[in-house]
C-alpha cells in the first residue's frame, strides 16, 4: 500500500513528513471494503471488533424482548397491535374538510370497507352523522361499547373538540351493515335505485 505523503516547507529546507491516513469509511459503515488489499485507507481490526459487540448487543436486547414480550396471539405469531386511533383522526379529517352540517346532510355516509365499524360507530355516537358500513365483515363493537361507556372518547384532550355527542347507556347506537362487497354491479344497482326515485 503507498504511503501518502505531504510537503512542509520550513525556512531552511523541504521536510517531508508522512499524512495521517484515515480509516476506510466502507470498512467503517459495514466492515467490508471491495478494494482490501488495494485500498488506500486503513483496515483495522478494532473496527471488526466493535461492530460485532455492538451486533451481539442488539441480537441479547431482542431475544430478551421477545422472552418479556406478551404472547397474545401464540407462540411464533405477530402480537396484534389495535390501530385505535386511525378511524378518529379520519373522522377529524371528514369534519375539518367537509363539516358536520355537510355530512348530516342527505341519506348519511356509506362507509365503504369499513371493516369492524369503527369509523361509522365514531360518527354516530359522537358526531350524530349517520352511516352505513359496506364490508362482507361481521360488525366487532363491543370493545367500542365498553369504551364509549367508560368515557374514553371524551378522556383524550386532543379528540374531545370534535365530540358532539356523550352518549351513555341505551343511548348508544349500532352503524347499520350492508354485508356485501362494494363492486361495480353494487355501485350500478344503487345508481339506478336512486335514478328510479327521481
Amino acid at each position: 500500500m503507498e504511503e501518502n505523503i505531504a510537503k512542509v516547507e520550513n525556512d531552511n529546507n523541504n521536510i517531508i513528513v508522512p499524512s495521517p491516513i484515515a480509516i476506510c469509511r466502507h470498512w467503517k459503515n459495514k466492515g467490508f471494503c471491495a478494494m482490501k488489499e488495494n485500498c488506500k485507507f486503513l483496515h483495522p481490526i478494532e473496527i471488526l471488533i466493535e461492530r460485532k459487540n455492538i451486533e451481539e448487543t442488539r441480537k441479547s436486547a431482542t431475544l430478551l424482548n421477545l422472552k418479556n414480550a406478551k404472547q397474545n396471539r401464540g407462540k411464533g405469531r405477530r402480537n396484534q397491535v389495535h390501530n385505535s386511533t386511525k378511524a378518529s383522526l379520519f373522522r377529524i379529517f371528514l369534519i375539518e374538510t367537509y363539516t358536520r352540517e355537510f355530512l348530516r346532510s342527505g341519506c348519511g355516509i356509506l362507509d365503504v370497507a369499513g371493516g369492524k365499524g369503527v369509523l361509522s360507530f365514531e360518527l354516530i355516537n359522537l358526531n350524530n352523522i349517520q352511516s352505513t358500513v359496506i364490508d362482507p365483515r361481521v360488525l366487532s363493537l363491543s370493545r367500542l361499547i365498553k369504551c364509549m361507556e367508560m368515557g374514553i372518547y371524551h378522556s383524550n384532550k386532543n379528540l374531545v373538540n370534535y365530540n358532539d355527542k356523550w352518549p351513555k347507556g341505551d343511548e348508544i347506537q349500532l352503524p347499520s351493515l350492508i354485508p356485501s362487497f362494494f363492486s361495480s354491479d353494487f355501485a350500478n344497482y344503487l345508481g339506478n335505485k336512486n335514478e328510479n326515485k327521481n
